[in-house]
């Protein structure tokens, strides 16, 4: 709609305004050509003299909240998220905007009470699964979020993202050709879709299919933002030194090495014989390996990598203020255990290449869906 068509329907409203000033659906309208036209304080008062006028208006709330929302006054959007539910149980947009908040902020069972709430009021509600599935991903529950993906596509959702977050799902789980097959089709539906060709590249790299890997990973960076890039060049950092399929190359060796550190002392050994462990593409490199292992193995490498992480940060000041580049004089127990459950499985050492694949960074799209919803009674 052009400048024009809302200028003429502001007027209609001011004319049915002024012929009966208690005209509620006139000041609602108007108050949603404002909020359209981005002018949120006449916006305000429009659904604040509705909601005057008629109490139980559940829609003027629901668009009040939104527009607290934009003005990131979240504790007003979310009372009149609330304010519109009571008044109407039902109130579908109302749900769905009370769960991006609540998943905004963390709040994520809160979230998928609303989700599913929508879900028992309209079982093909297309977007309710949709963003239920973003809850599941971000709780890594992820055969949940698989399912949820899976019945928005049946249910005729045909866009871009879901393939992809579908398909991080997939690799998440690590079903790679399903993954690649919904990333096909999410540059199929958006060929200008980096993080899509990022995911190509990725799972491609994984299969030891270099040449393949590199062209997309060369179309993401093409196509992708600052952030996306930053992955990118630790992945080829990544391919270049998995080039070698020698199983005593220097990366092998130094994951091998890092698998057997319980104490300070042994991971200041295991950084003096294998350099590589202070490399920042190295420790990226680690952060998305142990983020896809089993919660058992990850807690054991989440320890080492927080170690690794204080040794790199010492070695840093000690190289500003001239010290020995290692040292822990300070640590009277240094060369004690300093790993939970020493005698678990999760000393196993971690590879970033299992036996015919190897493991990348893997990206998430940034979310920049607001799932505001504006309805016109």
């Amino acid at each position: 709609m052009n400048q024009s068509n809302y200028e003429t329907m502001l007027n209609d409203f001011d004319k049915a305004i002024s012929r009966n000033p208690n005209d509620v659906i006139a000041h609602y309208n108007r108050g949603v050509i404002h909020q359209e036209l981005g002018h949120y304080e006449e916006a305000l008062n429009n659904y604040n003299r509705a909601i005057s006028l008629d109490p139980n208006y559940a829609n003027a709330y629901n668009n009040r909240g939104t527009i607290y929302y934009s003005m990131k006054r979240n504790e007003e959007a979310l009372s009149n998220f609330n304010k519109a539910i009571s008044v109407n149980p039902n109130y579908i947009d109302a749900h769905c905007n009370r769960g991006l908040m609540y998943r905004k902020s963390g709040r994520y069972n809160e979230a998928l009470n609303d989700y599913s709430r929508i879900i028992s009021i309209s079982p093909n509600y297309t977007k309710a699964y949709y963003d239920r599935g973003e809850v599941y991903y971000d709780l890594e529950r992820y055969e949940e979020a698989l399912s949820d993906y899976t019945k928005a596509i049946s249910l005729k959702l045909h866009d871009a993202d879901i393939y992809y977050d579908r398909g991080i799902t997939y690799q998440c789980l690590g079903r790679y050709e399903e993954a690649l097959i919904d990333f096909e089709k999410a540059i199929s539906l958006d060929p200008n879709y980096a993080h899509a060709y990022f995911g190509m590249g990725v799972i491609l790299a994984q299969q030891e299919k270099d040449t393949e890997a590199i062209s997309y990973l060369d179309k993401a960076e093409q196509l992708g933002d600052e952030q996306l890039k930053q992955g990118i060049a630790r992945s080829r950092q990544m391919l270049e030194a998995l080039a070698s399929a020698d199983p005593d190359s220097p990366l092998d060796q130094a994951f091998d090495a890092l698998g057997q550190v319980v104490t300070k002392t042994a991971l200041q050994q295991a950084v003096q014989q294998h350099p590589i462990l202070l490399q920042d593409w190295f420790v990226s490199s680690l952060e998305d390996v142990i983020a896809q292992q089993e919660p058992l193995k990850r807690k054991a490498w989440q320890e080492r990598l927080e170690l690794l992480k204080q040794l790199i940060s010492q070695t840093q000041n000690n190289i500003r203020t001239g010290l020995p580049e290692f040292t822990d004089s300070q640590s009277e127990n240094s060369g004690n255990p300093v790993l939970t459950n020493q005698n678990d499985p999760t000393k196993t050492p971690l590879h970033p290449r299992r036996q015919n694949s190897r493991t990348l960074p893997r990206t998430r799209r940034k979310n920049g869906r607001h799932g505001r919803s504006i309805p016109v009674p």
